[in-house]
């Protein structure tokens, strides 16, 4: 009996260690271990939250956010997820559910959104209702600033206000981004390259497929889709945006730089500028 005592304490121990141990890895997410084939489960606001824990892994949501709540709703609200220095790597999948009340106010504050900044990121069927978000550069209701992603099949609705390149869903696209179906309906106030959906597109980027609507008024370079487009694509897009800017105002582009091209896009909105203004491109 004593023999068999001594052997069933130690394991007892160990087990217990070991569920003390792994149960706040679980409480991290819904489920999933974070793999391609089983994605963390994001279902609350406090699991989207930790997102930023594992900027490498899968994601799949798997029900509606509401993020007015405590401490996403007031203050500076929600941290977006990502910084230049570390990045937000991995895949997220919306799965067409919605994220409600992102709430961001940070007048002196850099790449925000629910991303701030994503490099080599999957991004797809993100659906974001009454955002508002008031910053300064690189804003965006979706990511603030993205370099080699993918972005498919994402929205957004809500004010964004900021200073250099601000967009409805996206602050910037860079280096060789994709984005295509996607849609923003926001109120969107800027200084520089303000777009409906996308402040700036650069570096060999392409936008396909996707439309704004809702207002835009900056000051140079506003677009009802895209502010600035440079070295870049823009195909089968159009925007019914009402623009507001001083120079460089378009319909669908403010400013086209070199090396880039527009194909296949329509423009609805109004249009008001002082110089450079087009109901197409500025």
């Amino acid at each position: 009996m004593k023999f068999r005592k001594l052997e069933i304490l130690p394991l007892a121990l160990i087990l217990f260690f070991l569920c003390v141990s792994i149960s706040p890895c679980l409480a991290q997410f819904a489920g999933g271990t974070g793999s391609e084939a089983a994605p963390y489960l994001v279902a609350t606001a406090q699991h989207l939250n930790n997102v930023r824990n594992y900027a490498g892994a899968f994601f799949l949501q798997t029900d509606d956010i509401y993020l007015n709540e405590e401490p996403y709703n007031s203050g500076f609200g929600w941290l977006p997820i990502g910084t230049q220095s570390a990045p937000f790597t991995g895949s997220y999948n919306g799965n067409n559910f919605h994220i409600y009340h992102l709430y961001i106010n940070q007048p002196e504050g850099n790449n925000l959104g629910l991303f701030g900044y994503a490099h080599s990121a999957v991004l797809k069927n993100i659906t974001l209702k009454d955002v508002y978000i008031n910053g300064k550069d690189y804003i965006g209701a979706l990511i603030g600033s993205a370099t080699e992603c993918f972005i498919e099949s994402c929205s957004s609705k809500g004010t964004i206000t900021g200073a250099s390149v601000t967009g409805g869903l996206v602050g910037s696209l860079e280096l060789s981004c994709h984005l295509e179906k996607c849609f923003a309906n926001c109120v969107v106030n800027g200084q520089f390259a303000t777009g409906g959906l996308c402040g700036y597109s650069k570096g060999a980027s392409e936008i396909y497929s996707s439309h704004s609507k809702g207002t835009v008024t900056g000051n140079n370079a506003t677009g009802g889709l895209v502010g600035i487009q440079g070295n870049s694509t823009l195909s089968q897009c159009f925007s019914t945006s009402a623009v507001q800017g001083n120079w460089g105002a378009g319909g669908l582009l403010g400013v086209n730089d070199t090396q880039s091209s527009v194909s296949y896009c329509y423009s609805l909105g109004s249009v008001t500028g002082n110089s450079n203004t087009g109901g197409l491109i500025g």
